[in-house]
């Protein structure tokens, strides 16, 4: 993920002005989080909801089922992350990449 993650930070802050960069990363950083926790909160409801109707037994076979059907879904969410990604632009114009220069 950090491979998406470093490039949209730059493309999202490529268009800022200098005077606006703190509030824009401070938007951008709450923005990652809010998207991080309701994703974790989702992806706990989709591996969960197979177990909801299993009246308080845990038995293996039911988990196995759950990871299988969990997996369909995180398979799909890569399926539409990895073209996202490719269609991001390699550089910025105007961002320098190299600050040692």
């Amino acid at each position: 993920m950090g491979a998406v993650f470093g490039p949209a930070f730059t493309v999202a802050g490529a268009s800022v002005e200098a005077r606006d960069a703190g509030a824009a990363s401070g938007t951008l950083g709450a923005a990652l989080q809010i998207g991080n926790a309701a994703g974790a909160a989702l992806l706990g409801v989709l591996f969960f909801a197979p177990l909801r109707d299993a009246a308080g037994q845990a038995r293996s076979d039911m988990f196995i089922e759950a990871f299988r059907g969990f997996g369909w879904f995180t398979i799909g969410g890569l399926a539409l992350v990895a073209p996202v990604a490719q269609a991001m632009p390699r550089r910025v114009a105007g961002y320098a990449a190299d600050a040692s220069g």
